[in-house]
């Protein structure tokens, strides 16, 4: 596989700068509380890579990750609704209410053109209604035929159906819903009127994680994996130092070198099985291996906190981890794609 990325690399025309390497090796050196000299040092000792070779090795990886942008990275979209179906989540888990007014108006009937044609008109109709009364609910809902105005008062977002929660999550004080939500009472043109929590402070969970990987999803044996992991795991429990074990074991290629880390992330951009492990494990815990799709992880948390952040900069960190865990995916399936290729040429 390496000569592959390198036909790769030499193709594409990467050209990883002496600087970058630099700035990556400085940003290693202080996660991890060493000088850049100390550092060389250690890298030597677990991995055998001197000073030259162990740059090399962070020049790869620097490619890599400029290669995995470049191949998969433009495939990769994450949409509004996904940002807002985990807020939406987040919302409800923290007990977030709104004051949510709701003008109701019930599905005309007749065969699905007419009623489409139908309630296309009535929502023009609420438009216009709601231009007219400066977006007053309760004033639009007497100029609109068959409406019902209801103040719904204080919800919290964890006791109302999800359909409903997802719609109020992503708008602020004042909004109304861009179009209205359905269910068998009928249409629902929902406005919040207030909104405690939600929208200006969210808490986020993260923990400072290290993992090592082996992998089994690119025809490696899984009982041979599911050996060395076990090893590597009664390693640690005799006292053997984590990141001198991921710089010599992990197969995963952009954290290996940085002792594992993966630096402060969220439950939500890893999922499954290691996000419960990062939340049940206590400060300086390490986990029993853990098997996912990608192979064997053995967790490191050094730490936990909880983050107060604005909707603005929970909506960015959200589908930054929602991206990097697709990019990933993705990555890894051309990898697996590369390899049948290159099987086959062989052949």
């Amino acid at each position: 596989m390496n000569h592959i990325l390198s036909q790769i690399e030499k193709r594409v025309g990467l050209n990883i700068s002496d600087e970058e390497v630099n700035a990556a090796i400085a940003q290693i050196a202080n996660r991890n509380r060493l000088s850049e000299k100390a550092l060389y040092a250690q890298a030597q000792k677990d991995t055998g890579l001197d000073r030259a070779a162990f740059r090399e090795q962070i020049r790869r990886t620097l490619a890599q990750d400029q290669m995995k942008e470049g191949m998969v990275g433009a495939d990769i979209t994450i949409s509004d609704q996904q940002v807002d179906d985990y807020l939406a989540k987040l919302a409800r888990e923290q007990g977030s209410t709104m004051h949510v007014q709701d003008l109701l108006i019930p599905l005309p009937a007749g065969d699905a053109k007419t009623r489409a044609a139908a309630v296309d008109e009535k929502i023009r109709e609420v438009a216009r209604a709601l231009q007219g009364n400066g977006q007053n609910l309760g004033q639009a809902a007497a100029r609109v035929s068959g409406a019902r105005f209801n103040d719904l008062g204080n919800l919290n977002l964890a006791t109302i159906p999800p359909r409903f929660a997802r719609a109020l999550a992503k708008l602020g004080a004042g909004d109304i819903v861009e179009s209205p939500v359905v269910d068998d009472d009928g249409m629902h043109f929902l406005k919040v009127v207030a909104k405690h929590n939600a929208g200006e402070n969210y808490t986020l969970n993260e923990a400072d994680v290290s993992h090592i990987l082996l992998r089994t999803n690119d025809g490696r044996d899984d009982a041979t994996q599911k050996n060395r992991i076990d090893a590597i795991y009664r390693e640690l429990q005799g006292g053997a130092d984590f990141a001198s074990l991921a710089r010599r074991y992990s197969e995963d290629g952009q954290s290996a070198a940085k002792g594992g880390d993966l630096g402060w992330v969220s439950g939500e951009s890893l999922g499954g099985e290691l996000a419960q492990a990062i939340t049940s494990l206590p400060d300086g815990g390490i986990s029993k291996p853990i098997r996912t799709p990608y192979g064997y992880h053995i967790l490191l948390v050094r730490g936990h906190r909880q983050s107060n952040k604005s909707e603005d900069t929970m909506r960015q960190q959200i589908k930054q981890g929602l991206y990097s865990k697709a990019i990933e995916e993705a990555w890894q399936q051309r990898l697996q794609a590369l390899r049948r290729e290159a099987y086959v040429d062989i052949r």
